[in-house]
């Protein structure tokens, strides 16, 4: 899955136009949401105290990393569009 994902920001990276853009960017939503069910299931696996506590800390995290992490490089990218192709290139390794 996490390839599926890095491999759609690759190509949201060269997307020649925003419509292509904005297209792959619903594929990226497909993918991290469908690799929210198994990241629960594994947090709430590996611990056995306090289960609750570790569930709720890592989807709360999941949200937070999306809402905090990309305005800021979306802010710094969007006048150049050289910027704005590195930005998603690299948020495939990250």
């Amino acid at each position: 899955m996490f390839a599926y994902i890095s491999l759609v920001y690759i190509a949201s990276g060269y997307a020649q136009n925003l419509t292509i853009f904005a297209l792959l960017q619903i594929f990226i939503g497909l993918g991290t949401s469908a690799s929210f069910a198994p990241l629960m299931i594994d947090v709430s696996h590996w611990f056995m105290k306090r289960r609750a506590l570790a569930v709720a800390l890592a989807s709360c995290g999941n949200y937070l990393a999306g809402t905090l992490w990309p305005p800021p490089r979306i802010a710094r990218s969007v006048p150049d569009s050289a910027a704005a192709r590195t930005t998603a290139t690299t948020s495939s390794v990250s």
